[in-house]
């Protein structure tokens, strides 16, 4: 929208009284707001003319004034004294405390030497002194441009800002951390490559009255003009690079403590499809990453190449956590917008788990969830987190946070008014969470996950020596259950095996394990296999029980197959097992029992197993190929059996619908051709 220069309307007076009963267009601010700067008012009564007038200053009509727009850009603690810096329109204000935030004082900055509004520039406090780090860009040796800071002093009486040196000299990027007294940062320098795959970086380091201190840092990466070096929490690893363009996606984490580059990629087909801002969020343990948000489905996840798999953060849409200083607005927690136009924040947990922040979103007293800015006019102002502008760490659960919000001192006027105060956070585990591999390969919204027997299928493709057919495998599995008694252990032992596991080097040890016996190697090698059972079959004849286990035969009584009916819940009936109960003539219609097919053959319960496939029961379905398994997506039909094929990370076939399989998930590196590789 148009904007107007206030003048010093917007240099705040001084504001050191206690937090007045102040009534908002919602209500009266909570008692523990504390005033930092109250604005210039901004009044314009044509806004209200006539019915469809009321939002003309958001639609920028000619009859509208300007709006003075506020904004936090950096906030620095140490020990009890704060310094914020606060950007009103083309000028700036550095406001003081001295007792963590009880009261405040402000000092007018102007432009900062004439610099263009909103520039970013960075807090850096010692002792009883103020610095700014102010950049400016300049031609690059090499073409281009590149940014150069310097310090500069500000008299905390008069406002003027005083370089420290006669030119600008200090970092190409802003410094990211205060460390020791220091500020830290790392400077990118893409010109030095000259065209060449390998950019440098150098460590820097400046203390208030000392010289800059640089140091070459040991870094091998792509030559990016766009390179971001972002904040850091403790001065010592920096989140270099999100790097989603390429082949190889990476990460890099440099770590100035050791002067080592830590690199970590996936193949771009591995990269999730990728659309939102990049989120920089910090851990427990108070490393910051880069992370990229995304949506899928309604739902959003935060990926990065260090990450096996993206974080699920529930619904939402992620925004940016970042100040105009390249620090972290929100403390690292990562804001997610919903449908309402409201927010939450969440934290990130090492062990991959997600909660939710619970801090008030507004200064109300009245209720912590409603805006106390002019709710009627809600693209004027709304922070990406209600009306926090900023959330600086304290320590320990407790944070400072900085709010605005509008004095609403009559009809059609406004009066901004930054407050802040001290919020102590709770954590609530966030459960339900959706995790990003139950979604599978993007451009497939209705296809389903593999069933339990078609991920043992998928993994005896790459693991078993003896290649055999994907969809005869699926079959063997999933009918019959009579004959497989225990095939959900059979089905539990593969899923948490590797390829090295008897379960795939040993052809019959499935087999043994789906009949309820106990496989083993006697001799400890690889030459005997034995299937134990827990009765003795010496001399059994065929088509007897002894106790529930069915001494069944194939082809003649020599070839015994002993089955373990109670291991599955049956009972064994004539050498057979069979379900509890009675069973109809011969031949019957099949019947769905939830998602299984039954149906009597030779007097005994048959099944197809379509829940080992993920897939429903229809018998109303028209003859295909695994009738009447149907897919729970509602995908067509299939007649015949399509070849595999890979999608990114993930093994795709056709039953009855697509189906996949997460090749990553199952414990392999990803998908190549028609099956997963090692």
């Amino acid at each position: 929208m148009p904007t107007r220069n206030l003048g010093p309307l917007v240099m705040a007076a001084l504001l050191v009284l206690a937090c007045p009963s102040t009534q908002n267009v919602n209500g009266a601010l909570s008692p523990n707001q504390r005033p930092v700067l109250e604005g210039g008012l901004w009044t314009d009564a044509r806004c209200s003319e006539g019915e469809g007038h009321a939002h003309c200053c958001e639609r920028n009509g000619p009859y509208c004034l300007g709006f003075t727009d506020y904004n936090v850009g950096d906030v620095r603690v140490q020990g009890n004294r704060v310094a914020a810096l606060i950007s009103a329109n083309n000028g700036y204000i550095l406001a003081l405390s001295d007792d963590r935030g009880d009261s405040w004082r402000t000092v007018p900055l102007g432009s900062v030497g004439g610099l263009a509004a909103f520039r970013p520039m960075a807090l850096h406090l010692d002792e009883r002194e103020v610095y700014l780090m102010v950049p400016n860009q300049e031609d690059a040796a090499g073409g281009g441009t590149v940014a150069r800071t310097r310090p500069v002093r500000v008299d905390l009486a008069s406002g003027q800002t005083t370089p420290v040196a006669s030119d600008w000299f200090l970092f190409s990027r802003l410094p990211a951390a205060v460390k020791d007294g220091a500020s830290v940062g790392v400077s990118y320098w893409p010109e030095d490559a000259r065209g060449g795959a390998t950019c440098t970086a150098d460590l820097e380091t400046w203390k208030p009255g000392q010289p800059p201190v640089r140091a070459r840092a040991l870094f091998t990466g792509p030559c990016n003009e766009g390179m971001e070096v972002p904040a850091s929490n403790d001065g010592r690893l920096f989140p270099l690079l999100a790097d989603v363009g390429g082949l190889q996606p990476c990460l890099f984490q440099y770590d100035a403590a050791l002067n080592t580059v830590s690199k970590t990629c996936v193949p771009a087909s591995e990269w999730p499809a990728l659309s939102e801002p990049r989120v920089l969020a910090s851990y427990a343990d108070e490393r910051a990453e880069y992370l990229r948000a995304f949506t899928q489905r309604g739902l959003s996840w935060a990926a990065s190449p260090s990450l096996a798999s993206p974080i699920p953060l529930g619904p939402g849409l992620p925004k940016q956590n970042r100040g105009t200083g390249g620090r972290q607005r929100y403390a690292g927690f990562v804001v997610l917008g919903d449908a309402t136009g409201g927010s939450t924040l969440v934290r990130l947990r090492r062990d991959g788990g997600v909660d939710d922040v619970l801090l008030p979103r507004s200064p109300c007293a009245q209720n912590p969830e409603q805006s106390c800015f002019d709710p009627k006019n809600p693209g004027i102002w709304h922070g990406e987190y209600g009306d926090a502008l900023w959330i600086e760490p304290l320590g320990g659960d407790e944070f400072l946070v900085f709010w605005l919000h509008d004095l609403a001192p009559g009809l059609n006027q406004y009066k901004g008014l930054i407050t802040t105060s001290r919020e102590r956070a709770a954590y609530r585990p966030r459960d339900g969470l959706v995790p990003y591999e139950s979604l599978g390969p993007p451009g497939y919204p209705k296809a389903t996950r593999a069933g339990a027997v078609e991920e043992l299928c998928a993994k005896r493709l790459t693991c078993t020596p003896i290649r055999e057919d994907f969809y005869q495998c699926v079959n063997r599995f999933i009918v019959h259950d009579g004959s497989k008694p225990n095939i959900e252990a059979a089905l539990a032992a593969a899923r948490s095996a590797t390829c090295d596991d008897p379960v795939y080097t040993e052809p019959k040890w499935l087999d043994c394990l789906s009949r309820g016996g106990t496989p083993s190697r006697p001799d400890g090698g690889p030459l005997l296999f034995q299937c134990d059972f827990r009765v003795s079959l010496a001399g059994a004849a065929c088509g007897t029980c002894i106790s529930d286990v069915a001494v069944a035969c194939t082809g003649s009584s020599s070839s015994v197959v002993p089955l373990d009916c109670a291991s599955g819940g049956f009972t064994c009936q004539a050498g057979t097992c069979k379900k509890p109960g009675s069973c109809g003539s011969a031949g019957s219609t099949l019947v769905c029992n939830g998602d299984r097919a039954e149906r009597c053959w030779n007097n005994s319960l048959e099944s197809l197993r379509c829940d080992l496939l993920n897939m429903a029961c229809d018998t109303n379905a028209r003859p295909n190929a695994w009738n009447p398994c149907v897919s729970k997506q509602g995908e067509p039909f299939s007649t015949v059996w399509t070849p595999l094929r890979c999608e990114g990370r993930y093994l795709l076939w056709d039953l009855n619908g697509t189906h996949w399989a997460d090749c990553r998930a199952l414990g392999f590196s990803g998908c190549q051709g028609d099956r997963c590789v090692r």
